[in-house]
């Protein structure tokens, strides 16, 4: 094969026009040795040329894409929950840390029903944005909306510790909100039998000048059973003798 048309195959490979044209003179002065070897030794040279910065890259990925790869994570579940006890109750939830500025956002849309048998009745939503400061301690703000009720905005902080004991544990103070109460929201969450069983518990705990006002509690359980799917369960308790037990299906998107 003539010089040009070598020139143009390595040229695809990505060899310059001077690594070629080293390489090419290298040959014409008899430093590989002659006949088909020779020719060898040149697509060898030049193809080693084309490959060494893509070899080096595999051995060496950047830092940054490793950084985002293990420092993000997000979810995004639908539940419809039928009532056992109690009323029956669709829930969207999500939430995601790869945002700019290292925010974290956290959302909650409940669309609930007033009986057994599913209908959207009313709808409660809580959305929160909030910004890690040191070692597990975020500032965080948190929006409240729900039918029949002024809308509530809260300022406070967050702590996520890392423990053995849980695979997710929270601690949420607002001591600054819109309607002048506070608010606490404890939430943990333990994965049994290598993540396809989880038990998890949520405590709010709305005070009035620093006095408890309402208590509401969630306690859950789940059960992997396919790709994506979950079979759970969880009982609700609220201040006032509101009580419910469900039992339904999640999907995680």
């Amino acid at each position: 094969m003539s010089k040009r048309k070598w020139k143009k195959v390595f040229r695809d490979m990505g060899v310059s026009k001077k690594e070629f044209k080293e390489a090419w003179r290298d040959v014409q002065e008899e430093k590989y040795t002659s006949g088909r070897f020779g020719k060898a030794a040149v697509i060898g040279t030049l193809a080693g040329l084309s490959l060494t910065p893509s070899l080096a890259l595999a051995e060496n990925p950047p830092a940054e894409v490793e950084k985002v790869e293990e420092g993000s994570s997000k979810f995004l579940t639908g539940t419809y929950y039928q009532g056992i006890e109690g009323p029956s109750t669709f829930r969207f939830e999500g939430s995601s840390d790869g945002l700019p500025l290292g925010m974290e956002a956290y959302g909650l849309l409940d669309l609930d029903s007033d009986e057994k048998k599913f209908d959207v009745d009313g709808v409660f939503g809580e959305f929160s944005l909030s910004k890690d400061v040191y070692k597990g301690l975020s500032a965080s703000a948190r929006s409240v909306v729900a039918s029949g009720m002024e809308d509530i905005a809260m300022l406070g902080m967050k702590y996520s510790p890392v423990m053995k004991i849980f695979d997710v544990l929270t601690v949420e103070f607002y001591p600054l909100q819109t309607d002048g109460k506070q608010t606490v929201y404890v939430y943990a969450m333990k994965k049994l039998a290598d993540g396809k069983f989880f038990v998890d518990v949520l405590f709010k705990g709305k005070l009035d000048d620093y006095k408890p006002d309402i208590i509401r509690t969630e306690i859950g359980c789940g059960m992997d059973v396919g790709k994506g799917f979950q079979i759970v369960g969880q009982y609700r308790s609220e201040t006032g003798g509101y009580k419910a037990l469900l039992l339904g299906g999640r999907y995680s998107f």
